[in-house]
């Protein structure tokens, strides 16, 4: 794909029209990484020399609406034909105070400048085309070590993570998404400041790692950097080997799935996830530890039945839960009983009785001990009232 087709149109008119009032433009960062590893890029960030006010100027003259996103670091928001793309100066950045945002922003006019503050070479890359020939500035080898798929810090490896925590993770996640190696003294200097993840926010870790597990276990970084994630999640005694399927949560509960319910639940809600994934994960644990046998398979049904066939599809080895998951003759849930709390009322329970009574129903059906059918089940009913009544 050349430049023309990677870089939307819109993206393009906002360079050349600072361009074409003197300024210098360029796209910048993971655009630019993506467009020579040519894969698809989430966003298209731009930076000039250029203030905010003059970038305003020249887009709002052109009739491209803008407002200014991020005043401390000059960021101009531009919006074209429904399409958002971020303008910003060149910067450069000092006193990162609480290891995660700068205290100090300062404007430059020198490109070298704003791509020296970046974490990795690969992002620290600015690119334009000017009749029809590319331009790249590339002070750090950047494309270089695209080429040679390594992730490494621009400058001080050390002092890039002290300045921001959150790059021991990207580093991680860049390693995984790009299958990348990551350079040895940027991998020593991860482990050497493992201990300033503890800056770093509950969602912006999940983040990460939602998107290192997007499509299955990464192994190998995991093999290479346990401590990233023992960090993260506590002391786990991780399983890593034999298992690529599933997402987020399938393969957070693969790591967690030998620790205790407690351990797992801690780790669990220490990231703050969503009510969804915490049970799903927590579900998921809750099968693995009671096992599925012909005593609890009710139980299971009932308290877990909606991760049931996740479960089984992903980590199989449960025949039990596959004849069950496949039978369509028998339930899935209480609602799928042919028969109900009113049938039971009309037959004379009352209260607790009628929802313990439809749970021992329901086991009955799943070990075949009665059909779910409803003239059965009544005959079923009554059996078990009688041994209410003794």
């Amino acid at each position: 794909m050349n430049y023309n087709e990677f870089f939307p149109i819109e993206a393009q008119k906002i360079v050349s029209l600072l361009m074409e009032k003197g300024f210098s433009a360029y796209f910048v960062g993971g655009c630019v990484r993506d467009y020579y590893l040519g894969r698809f890029a989430d966003d298209y960030d731009i930076t000039t020399d250029a203030t905010s006010k003059e970038i305003t100027d020249v887009l709002e003259s052109a009739k491209i609406r803008t407002f200014l996103k991020g005043r401390k670091f000059g960021t101009v928001s531009a919006r074209i034909n429904e399409l958002e793309f971020e303008i910003t100066p060149h910067r450069i950045e000092d006193d990162y105070t609480d290891h995660r945002h700068p205290e100090k922003v300062s404007f430059v006019k020198e490109l070298e400048k704003d791509l020296s503050r970046r974490d990795f070479t690969i992002n620290a890359l600015a690119l334009y085309e000017k009749n029809q020939k590319e331009y790249l500035y590339d002070p750090f080898d950047g494309k270089g070590d695209i080429q040679r798929k390594i992730i490494k810090c621009v400058g001080s490896p050390e002092k890039r993570f002290e300045e921001d925590a959150l790059r021991i993770l990207r580093a991680v996640r860049f390693s995984v998404q790009l299958g990348f190696e990551i350079e040895e003294k940027t991998a020593q200097a991860i482990k050497n400041k493992l201990s300033l993840l503890k800056y770093i926010s509950a969602e912006r870790k999940a983040q990460e790692l939602r998107k290192a597990f997007a499509n299955g276990l990464p192994q190998k970084v995991l093999a290479d950097f346990p401590e990233v994630f023992s960090e993260i999640l506590g002391n786990t005694r991780f399983d890593i080997y034999g298992f690529s399927k599933g997402g987020f949560c399938e393969c957070l509960f693969f790591i967690l799935k030998d620790d205790t319910f407690e351990t797992t639940e801690k780790a669990v809600f220490s990231l703050k996830l969503s009510s969804y994934e915490s049970e799903t994960v927590l579900s998921y644990k809750k099968i693995y530890d009671m096992g599925v046998s012909a005593k609890n398979l009710s139980e299971i049904v009932l308290r877990y039945g909606k991760f049931l066939k996740k479960y089984s599809e992903i980590f199989g080895g449960i025949s039990m839960i596959e004849e069950f998951l496949y039978d369509e003759t028998l339930p899935k849930s209480l609602k799928e009983l042919n028969i109900g709390g009113l049938d039971l009322k009309n037959m004379g329970f009352c209260g607790a009785q009628i929802s313990g009574t439809l749970e021992k129903m329901f086991s009955a059906v799943l070990l075949r001990k009665t059909e779910n059918k409803k003239e059965a089940l009544q005959i079923y009913a009554e059996e078990i009232r009688k041994d209410i009544c003794k």
